[in-house]
């Protein structure tokens, strides 16, 4: 079975900071999460263009389990570049 999860949040583009799409990028690049402990399988993450990005997973409790994982990475690269921007502008 594939799941498809399209992650969306909204961040004011490059003002004094990073994209979304940045954002999203680097917290996908840190996620490398572990196989899934039913079918020993990791999702398959594409790039699909204009900050957009599919993640198909092989259950839905994993599909579960990885999206709360990417869901902090995004929340801490959000906040790390806020704090970016503050820095700058002060």
């Amino acid at each position: 079975m594939n799941l498809s999860v399209n992650t969306i949040f909204v961040v004011s583009p490059k003002r004094n900071g990073m994209s979304k799409k940045k954002i999203l990028e680097n917290a996908i690049r840190k996620l490398n999460p572990f196989p899934c402990s039913t079918h020993s399988e990791k999702p398959s993450i594409t790039n699909k263009g204009n900050d957009n990005f599919e993640i198909k997973y092989c259950c839905e409790q994993y599909a579960s389990i990885v999206q709360k994982q990417l869901d902090k990475l995004v929340s801490k690269e959000i906040e790390e570049s806020i704090n970016a921007m503050f820095k700058k502008g002060f």
